[in-house]
């Protein structure tokens, strides 16, 4: 039973599961894994006897719980095979397998919808509610506010004058994003309609101010007195007599402040006179007389000669002074900060009626948000019957990336676990919560960094009241293993994984030396300690590279660090400037030019996507491939948005631009000279035009012609097909496929055109909803700029990836470029809210002498946006951890000079860890030491550690002749285009290899040059009543098609054990637009005969209520090699521990010898399904599949009359990998 994970230990200690654990893990330090391995101990250990059911594992993304699962999967498979001899533990292995599948793997939003539709009458909540989309909810969100709007404007009363003012001061567009921000807040939102329900203005200015006055005590009342000592001092120095009086003006102000700040008198504030402009004007006669500077720091100029060595003391002392400034002139407006507090209360009202508008609506859709899912469950389980039932169900409950997490997502867990509240109280659960808070940087999805913090302590001081009364020990048990507590923090729960196994030994220390200093200043509650990272790769290379008497790293063995920077501008040098961006390309082309790494092992980060077009015109310009993660959303991808012209000209056949837009796209490719040519003919729409050019007999334009084709039968499916099989309409009439075959951006755009379909499935699955209502849907999306990301992944292209650090959490590159990295974000919020003191804003006043409203700041607002402040700056530390923990062996940082908003940007956090002035860069070379600690084998080990970091001004392209990649080679510059020669990400079907294997020829024509199946091409001679032979209008193919959607849509015609004739015709009438012709009475009359002989066999009696709840037309895509392989099964249920798959054969046949044959043909096609089955469900031992020829049907027919069975087992369809994969190989060799 060895296993190939080899623990370190920390990795032990984390497995233990005698106690509730927190666990802090560094970046690659293999907390995941540590999961994986706890979640199949935990399963191995007969003496717990824990059913998979009885496990929860939750995660933040889909993906990462798919990995999971694949990961435990797989490490089950593999001990299943090395311990075959071993039969108690191979028959415990095979339950587990057999059994794995009730595990909760899942994301919160997943779990918490389970045991919603679990406890529907306790949730409130129909079992059968819908998610809903973004789309929806926003369309839902903007109504309802426009509702409201018109309601007060209308009324003509007090509320009316409110909103007028506040979309005045603010505009109609504002007010809404603040609405929207107050309804998004699911958490705050309960607390705030306690906080506003019985709404008390005093009590609230009183909150405020005893807020303000703490505030300020507790952290600038340091700031103020080391202000005060810096002007005593100033005195005493050589100012002129002027100077010294206007310093003095300003002891005096700051001594009342110091004095009523230790006084906390709101009373004596209110009644103080020193805020009427008083500090405005003496801090405006401190800077005309170059005291102070703009930005409240003392003038370097003035001071140096007087202040000599001690200046940089003096301005040390003052470093927050401007903040306390900024806090203190707020005061001027003391007198409004009732009037802030009304305005607060107004819009929360507005909040709420707009909340019980959409309450109502959602009930009636029966519809969910995320949010309402989490405030459903919390909901819930508040009552405690309903909790206890949920916590019997389970035993282990793991929580991976927990510092995503926030106050409601942890009161979901927290309720399960009623000890962590009440120590008194006892379950039989064990909690194991997971992550780093120092990589948590979605704040802006409402994660919250301290509920990590809240949790450990919650669990250290459960398990410490656990050991004082002797029920647990201070040791740990893992396993048969039991570890000595290092500490008392171990003992109570909390463990470090501090041991990277990601980093070479320069990216290490660069890491710690910069965040270590970073985050040591913990200015508010969001900063996190910062735990060094520990090296565990080259130890032993580096520990020979001491033994040989070096001090200084000059190897690139060990990893690198270097700085591209981009100095201040002069204006002669101006025309002949290179970009940052272009300054990186090169560096990225000499790179791979001169040294193994491919564009691939490249990954450009950056904070934003401002400059991403750029970059985008550098790699154009020197032909480096790239792939741009980032930056363009969904709905701005080009495929996208040519599906869309497509879709609103099917909508509304007048929309020129819509078609024009459509007809050149790749979808239909008309060249300019063709447009211009159909813009050239008679007609009042440019489609009348397009109608009369291709119904002109003497018109030879062929590409003219049959765009009109494809157009014309569009525009019949648009008003009978609903908008998913619309949409895959488009991509197969227009030849899709075939023409985008050669590009390897191919599988992006697919996993695009997917999504769109999906949603459109999603879209009319809510209800009756009309090409017409998706058109708008769409608009409104795209418009609100919805944050819906492409479907993006790393492919395996030779590619510089380029993606947002957001982007990049979770993975790893060999080099790492932080682009842009001088970039600030100033942007201010217009809202603020906190539990405590409700919603701040700056608040309209109207200013008679100009006649307009101006916004006005109070101190609570000014109060606000500083904590605000200090929250992204702790979130911007986190920022540039995660950043820089990506880089497994190089670290590229650029940054342009001539950015001045520097004070937080990403660069200027470097050089503060740095300890480091900007103007100390004019240097080639920067030396940096740090005491590295290593682990290897077991060893602890650390060296005091110099490396230098490269500072690179000037690039030019470099090419090393000896080992110059051939300019051949490189790959021309594309945004998601062509970079390899070879396609990669292809989709492969059974059908297209079998075309492939069977006729090579035909294969070409179809899916290399795009040509579409004749569905026209077969038909059947037959004779007529009179004896003449004609041709059917039917072919076989078509049949087909309508057999097959018929067997589909069963459940619809199939009611009370017969055939239901009027639905039957519905679905004649939707295939016929399918095929593209009308179903004559008598044919369908045939096939009406032949589906009646087909559900009164012994086969379809037997399994009619599998037939009935299983999946129809599932569709599948596996990934094989470097590209995917595709199924659609006609029909897919498990039947008694065997999976079975079904496909409907309409041939025309009549004896069972045909059967036999046709089984041939078809075994590749079925052993493809059966194979896809398997990779889908490997629990299973074997595989069925059945051919279903409908022709030979009969009531009460045997099974074998007209079916054919395929059974494999799981080690035939193992070994049948290998020839997929050949024929997949020799196809993309034509």
């Amino acid at each position: 039973m060895a296993e190939k994970f080899t623990a370190t230990k920390e990795q032990g200690l984390a497995k233990s599961i005698d106690r509730n654990l927190s666990v802090n893990a560094n970046a690659g330090s293999g907390k995941t894994t540590v999961l994986q391995q706890r979640l199949i101990s935990i399963l191995l250990d007969e003496t717990l006897k824990v059913e998979p059911r009885e496990l929860v594992a939750i995660t933040f993304t889909r993906k990462a719980a798919s990995e999971i699962f694949s990961k435990v999967v797989n490490a089950i498979e593999e001990m299943l095979q090395s311990n075959i001899g071993q039969r108690d533990l191979h028959s415990l292995l095979l339950r587990i397998r057999e059994r794995l599948n009730s595990a909760h793997i899942s994301t919160i939003h997943s779990f918490c919808s389970s045991l919603i539709r679990d406890f529907p009458v306790e949730s409130g909540v129909s079992p059968n509610f819908i998610d809903l989309g973004g789309a929806e909810k926003i369309k839902l969100e903007r109504d309802s506010i426009n509702e409201i709007f018109t309601d007060y404007l209308l009324a003509d009363d007090s509320n009316t004058l409110m909103l007028k003012n506040l979309i005045t001061a603010f505009s109609k567009k504002k007010i809404e994003e603040m609405l929207r921000k107050i309804l998004n807040k699911k958490d705050l939102f309960e607390k705030l309609n306690n906080l506003y329900f019985d709404f008390d203005e005093e009590k609230i200015n009183r909150i405020a101010f005893d807020e303000i006055f703490s505030y300020l005590k507790e952290n600038y009342l340091e700031v103020l007195k080391n202000a005060i000592e810096v002007f005593e001092g100033l005195i005493e120095s050589e100012l002129s007599g002027e100077n010294k009086v206007t310093i003095n003006h300003l002891l005096d102000y700051l001594d009342t402040i110091e004095e009523l700040l230790n006084q906390s008198d709101l009373e004596s504030l209110k009644a103080a006179d020193i805020f009427d402009e008083k500090l405005e004007s003496i801090l405006d006669r401190l800077q005309e007389q170059k005291i102070l500077t703009v930005n409240m720091f003392l003038n370097k100029t003035t001071f140096k000669k007087i202040l000599g060595d001690d200046l940089d003391l003096y301005c040390e002392k003052l470093e927050r002074f401007s903040e306390l400034l900024e806090i203190l002139k707020s005061f001027d407006n003391i007198n409004l900060q009732n009037e802030m507090i009304n305005y607060g209360k107004f819009i929360f009202d507005l909040a709420l009626i707009v909340n019980e508008f959409l309450e109502k609506e959602k009930q009636e859709l029966s519809a969910l948000d995320f949010d309402d899912i989490l405030v459903k469950t919390k909901k819930m389980l508040e009552n405690k019957e309903v909790s206890m039932k949920v916590a019997k169900r389970f035993r282990y409950i793991m929580v991976d990336e927990f510092q995503d997490t926030n106050d409601i997502q942890y009161d979901i867990i927290k309720s399960l676990f009623p000890e962590l509240n009440d120590a008194t109280m006892k379950t039989h659960l064990n909690l194991f919560i997971v992550g780093d808070p120092k990589q948590s940087i979605y704040g802006f999805r409402n994660a919250d960094v301290r509920v990590f913090r809240k949790a450990t302590e919650d669990i250290k001081k459960y398990n410490r009241m656990l050991i004082q009364n002797n029920k647990l020990a201070r040791n740990i048990r893992s396993g048969e293993e039991s570890f000595v507590a290092e500490n008392d923090n171990q003992s109570y729960g909390e463990l470090g994984l501090t041991v990277s196994f990601r980093h070479l030994p320069v990216i290490t220390a660069f890491t710690n030396i910069v965040c270590r200093s970073v985050m040591s200043n913990r200015d508010s509650e969001y900063d996190v300690e910062y735990s060094d990272l520990i090296c565990s790769k080259k130890v032993k290379e580096l520990q020979k590279f001491f033994e040989d008497g070096h001090k200084i790293i000059n190897s690139q063995e060990f990893g690198s660090v270097k700085f591209i920077i981009c100095d201040k501008e002069k204006k002669e040098d101006k025309e002949n400037k290179i970009s940052e961006a272009e300054k990186l390309v090169l560096y990225i082309q000499n790179l791979c030019a001169t040294t193994d790494y491919k564009f691939s092992d490249i990954a450009i980060l950056s904070r934003a996507t401002t400059k991403f077009g750029e970059l985008s015109q550098a790699f154009q310009k020197y032909d480096i491939p790239y792939v741009l993660h980032s930056g363009k959303g969904f709905y701005q991808a080009q495929e996208i948005i040519d599906m869309m012209s497509i879709l609103k000209f099917l909508h509304n056949p007048g929309d020129d631009l819509s078609l024009t837009a459509a007809l050149s796209s790749p979808y239909f490719g008309l060249e300019d000279a063709d447009l211009l040519l159909i813009s050239s003919v008679e007609g009042t729409t440019y489609y009348e035009k397009l109608k009369n050019i291709a119904e002109d007999e003497t018109n030879n334009n062929l590409r003219i012609a049959r765009v009109f084709g494809i157009i014309t039968k569009l525009l019949n499916y648009s008003s009978r097909l609903n908008i998913s099989h619309l949409i895959s309409q488009v991509i197969e009439l227009c030849g899709w496929y075939g023409s985008t075959a050669k590009s390897s951006g191919r599988a992006q755009i697919i996993a695009n055109l997917m999504k769109l379909r999906q949603y459109a499935s999603d879209f009319e699955a809510v209800g009756f909803r009309t090409l017409f209502d998706f058109v708008e849907e769409i608009n409104l999306v795209s418009s609100e700029d919805v944050n819906e990301s492409e479907a993006v992944f790393i492919t395996d292209d030779n590619a510089v990836n380029v993606l947002t650090i957001h982007a990049a959490k979770g993975l790893e590159f060999p080099v790492v470029a932080l682009f842009n990295s001088n970039s600030s974000n100033n942007f201010k919020e217009e809202l603020y809210i906190d539990e405590k003191l409700g919603l701040m804003l700056k608040f309209p006043v109207y200013n008679n002498q100009i006649n307009v409203f101006e916004t006005k700041e109070t101190p609570l607002l000014k109060l606000a946006e500083i904590k605000n402040t200090n929250k992204e700056k702790a979130e911007l530390k986190r920022l540039l951890y995660v950043a820089l923990t990506r880089a497994k062996e190089h670290l590229i940082i650029t940054a342009n000079l001539n950015d001045k908003k520097k004070n937080t940007s990403l660069f200027n956090l470097i050089l503060q860890g740095m300890n480091l002035e900007p103007a100390l860069l004019n240097t080639d070379k920067i030396l940096q030491t740090d005491i590295l600690q290593t682990y290897s084998e077991g060893i602890s080990n650390s060296y005091e550690l110099g490396f230098e970091i490269d500072v690179i001004r000037d690039i030019s392209l470099e090419l090393n002749n000896s080992n110059q990649k051939s300019k051949q080679m490189m790959m021309p510059a594309i945004l998601l285009g062509e970079i390899n020669s070879e396609v990669t990400n292809e989709v492969f079907s059974a059908s297209r290899i079998m075309k492939f294997r069977d006729d090579i020829d035909a294969y070409y024509g179809r899916y290399v040059l795009g040509f579409r199946d004749d569905l026209t091409g077969g038909l059947k001679v037959i004779e007529n009543e009179e004896g003449n032979e004609i041709r059917e209008k039917i072919s076989g193919m078509e049949e087909g098609t309508i057999i097959h959607y018929l067997m589909e849509n069963i459940n619809k015609w199939f009611v009370n054990g017969t055939i239901d004739k009027e639905k039957l015709q519905v679905l004649f009438d939707e295939v016929s637009v399918i095929i593209g012709k009308e179903i004559d009475e008598t044919f369908k009359e045939k096939v009406t005969v032949e589906i009646s002989n087909v559900i009164r066999t012994k086969l379809f009696n037997n399994k009619i209520e599998s037939i009935l709840s299983s999946k129809h037309e599932a569709e599948y895509n596996i990934p094989v090699l470097n590209d995917f392989l595709n199924a659609k099964i006609d029909l897919l249920f498990d039947n008694e521990g065997i999976f079975e798959i079904w496909d409907w054969k309409s041939n025309y046949i009549t004896s069972k010898d045909e059967i036999k044959d046709l089984a041939k043909h078809y075994e590749f096609q079925m052993k493809v399904y059966a194979y896809l089955m398997m990779l889908l469900q490997p629990l299973k031992e074997s595989y069925k599949a059945v051919l279903l020829f409908t022709k030979m049907a009969h009531p009460g027919a045997e099974d074998s009359d007209w079916t054919y069975e395929f059974v494999w087992r799981k080690s035939e369809l193992a070994e049948f990998k290998n020839e997929i994969e050949n024929y997949i190989i020799k196809i993309k060799g034509l």
